[in-house]
């Protein structure tokens, strides 16, 4: 559009977001005033953003430049997309300060239960522009981010967050989380997946090589054969196969553990040891009993809380054998533990409570803390309920082998074949020492002695085949 005077012509942009006026002759503007200009804008119908140009130095900038921003638009400011706030790490990575050994080779990102995992961020709605004709120009929405609450976890809209229903390992899929209460290795350990520690339960359907620990709070399932490893377990040990311990390895169970042999290895179970075939050379402890129905006991020392069943004890070479059956399977050192470790926690709760009560005091007086004492206090709180928690845990199993301990449990050991010279059995504090075979017979303490009583069935049955040939 030209003015009157054809000196000027006004451009807007394709956007609409700005608007300059151009000079079409630099040699004819002597008569050029702001009258002329702002004509020029209301004929072009632009309402918006006008500039001011008592502000600036309109007519030099015309001349020299040849044109002149007359409007400036306010440009659409689109929405951002939503997203997805991860508080909790998913790497795997293990850092070089976290390693103990060169097996350490990665971790597995743990979660605990009621954890908050992520949280969504919502997508927002921008803001509308407004061109220089006074019009709105529609900005871009910003696009929800979809994610799904997969297996072991809940989404809880109050405060859109992403929480975890049971411990285990976190796994963030495409637009899904998921916590997994077991961990599996399929095929042998190795240093592909290297130490395992986790918080749930493990299942390896392959081997565990020498030198590798495995740790888990849950159950612990071994489909192939344990070396000298290390294995730890916070509910029960299940080993399909054997273990050839080379006198390294080190079976540790809070529950049971139930193997197909055992060799050259220390085990200790909480409660019941069942093993398939033959426990040879290595030292059993079972809370409960231990169960070796078809294979024999040869060297070492087994020990049980409750009582033992085996086919057959020793060897023809009378290797020298332990079978003890006392009032609790677990042994005096690791009693003596707890307790200190009981004494500790208390003498560590009072401490943490004293500083929570002198904040607290402190807070009362003065009507609030400063924020690094408000840390402090929140930091406190959460360390007294850790230590609480694990008191409690210690002090539950105490009472428990104290339980155990009281209860008339008829503690016996039952030998379904035959036990060998050189084998020698004590229940508590009494003992004795085999002196020579024994066959289908059970031993239990009476009035302060170890009797050993021929189990009858089995006599009479021997004595029939023996008449019948």
């Amino acid at each position: 559009m030209i003015n009157r005077q054809e000196k000027l012509i006004i451009k807007v942009a394709k956007d609409r977001l700005s608007a300059k006026i151009s000079l079409q002759d630099k040699n004819s503007d002597d008569n050029l005033l702001p009258e002329d200009i702002y004509g020029l804008i209301k004929q072009a119908g632009i309402k918006y953003g006008i500039i001011d140009l008592e502000q600036l130095d309109w007519k030099s900038q015309l001349i020299s430049e040849g044109q002149l921003l007359i409007a400036q638009g306010k440009p659409p400011i689109d929405g951002e997309n939503g997203k997805l706030i991860m508080k909790h790490t998913t790497s795997s990575v293990m850092l070089e300060s976290e390693r103990s050994n060169f097996r350490d080779v990665k971790k597995i990102p743990m979660v605990e239960e009621n954890e908050v995992l992520a949280q969504l961020e919502p997508a927002t709605n921008g803001e509308e522009g407004i061109d220089v004709y006074h019009k709105a120009i529609k900005q871009k929405r910003g696009k929800p981010y979809f994610c799904k609450a997969g297996n072991g976890v809940v989404f809880v809209e109050q405060d859109q967050t992403f929480r975890s229903t049971s411990v285990g390992q976190l796994s963030v899929r495409k637009n899904s989380l998921h916590v997994y209460p077991r961990y599996q290795v399929d095929g042998d350990l190795s240093l592909k997946i290297g130490n395992i520690d986790f918080n749930g339960a493990v299942t390896i359907t392959g081997n565990v090589p020498a030198g590798y620990q495995v740790k888990a709070k849950g159950d612990i399932t071994i489909y192939g054969m344990v070396e000298a490893s290390e294995i730890t377990s916070g509910g029960n040990i299940l080993i399909y196969n054997g273990i050839a311990g080379m006198e390294k390895a080190v079976i540790t169970a809070e529950g049971s553990v139930e193997v197909s042999y055992i060799n050259q290895a220390k085990i200790t179970a909480g409660g019941d040891l069942r093993v398939k075939r033959d426990i040879l050379h290595s030292f059993c402890t079972a809370g409960g009993s231990i169960f070796c129905t078809s294979g024999s006991i040869i060297g070492g020392e087994c020990i049980a809380g409750k009582s033992m069943e085996v086919a057959t004890l020793g060897n023809p070479a009378n290797t020298k054998t332990n079978i003890v059956i006392r009032s609790n399977g677990r042994s005096h050192d690791f009693v003596t533990a707890l307790k200190k470790e009981e004494t500790e926690l208390n003498a560590n709760l009072r401490k943490v409570r004293q500083l929570g009560d002198m904040l607290q005091q402190k807070k009362k007086v003065d009507g609030d803390l400063p924020a690094k004492e408000r840390i402090m206090l929140l930091k406190q709180r959460n360390t007294m309920n850790k230590i609480a928690d694990q008191l409690l845990d210690v002090e539950t199993e105490l009472a428990m082998i104290e339980s155990e301990r009281s209860e008339p449990v008829e503690r016996k050991l039952i030998v379904t074949k035959e036990a060998f010279e050189n084998v020698e059995l004590a229940f508590d504090k009494y003992k004795r020492i085999l002196q020579q075979r024994n066959r289908h017979f059970q031993a239990y303490l009476k009035q302060k002695e170890i009797v050993i009583h021929a189990i009858e069935g089995k006599t009479q049955r021997n004595k029939s085949r023996m008449t019948n040939r």
